[in-house]
């Protein structure tokens, strides 16, 4: 049987959303960078996914400056409040900031989110947390930064957006957002302590409100590597820190990255990313023509 072209539309619109909407839905999966843990048996862990070594879609991607960019879509109306308080918590191989214990959750929900905010197509995604990576997971034209963070967003349907923001060694003295987070005292492996006054504000004024990013539809960076997040990448907005703050963060977390072969350089004019975001309803202001995928 002939399937029309709306009906294939429409199945590839339902394929996209049950992966998108599936993100944050997965357990937990005890993982590392090295030995039997690493990356490549990581689609062999308890409550991983194949995706981690078979995904068409995975994140994360060297970015291609010859390449055309995705600039024009953007996310809208942008409102972050500097940090009170939150809890910093040092996870082995990054350092973790989110909402603290005490703090009240979301009304009705009991979700618990840091005061900052964004719009997708009419959707309302909130920062959860976010973290940092050294050097950093993404690539520009085949070189990593000195450091990544990313700020991890959810909406009320469970979709997951992800906000990356590279830092690099090009200031004698040391950057105030970076600074409020590598506290004197920082918890050992497993540990938590608490923040206070975290210049969040002045950190999205310096990447323009995430207004010049670089976006694509791709994935986790760490198992279970699920696809179908949104990621906004601002290399256009290099944030600059002291080499001791490089150190520091250096010393604490490690310097991990993950190795994807072919996946880490695929060109995104070679696959769905931004069509299935559009057909996903993440956006509409884009033509939705669908191109074949060779991952």
């Amino acid at each position: 049987m002939k399937v029309s072209p709306i009906h294939q539309l429409l199945l590839l619109s339902f394929t996209i959303l049950s992966i998108v909407f599936s993100v944050t839905t997965a357990s937990k999966v005890e993982f590392s960078y090295i030995d039997d843990k690493g990356p490549q048996f990581w689609h062999l862990l308890e409550n991983s996914s194949l995706l981690c070594l078979k995904g068409r879609r995975q994140s994360p991607i060297n970015i291609d400056v010859l390449e055309p960019k995705i600039r024009s879509i953007r996310p809208s109306d942008v409102r972050v409040k500097n940090i009170d308080e939150a809890e910093l918590a040092h996870i082995v191989t990054t350092l973790e900031v989110a909402p603290g214990k005490e703090e009240e959750g979301e009304e009705g929900r009991g979700e618990k989110f840091l005061p900052a905010q964004f719009e997708i197509g009419g959707e309302a995604f909130n920062l959860l947390q976010f973290h940092f990576h050294t050097p950093s997971e993404h690539r520009v034209n085949g070189v990593h930064h000195d450091v990544e963070m990313h700020m991890v967003f959810k909406d009320r349907k469970e979709r997951i957006s992800v906000v990356a923001v590279f830092f690099d060694i090009g200031s004698i003295k040391d950057n105030e957002f970076l600074k409020s987070v590598l506290i004197k005292e920082i918890p050992r492996p497993n540990g938590s302590t608490k923040l206070c006054n975290i210049p969040l504000k002045k950190l999205f004024e310096d990447i323009n409100y995430i207004q010049n990013a670089f976006t694509y539809l791709g994935s986790l960076t760490t198992p279970p590597c699920t696809e179908g997040v949104r990621w906004w990448v601002n290399d256009k907005h290099v944030q600059y820190i002291s080499s001791g703050q490089y150190r520091r963060l250096k010393n604490t977390i490690g310097n991990f990255y993950v190795e994807i072969s072919k996946k880490a350089y695929r060109k995104l004019s070679d696959s769905q990313d931004i069509n299935a975001g559009i057909i996903a309803g993440l956006y509409d202001n884009v033509p939705a023509t669908v191109s074949k995928s060779r991952g």
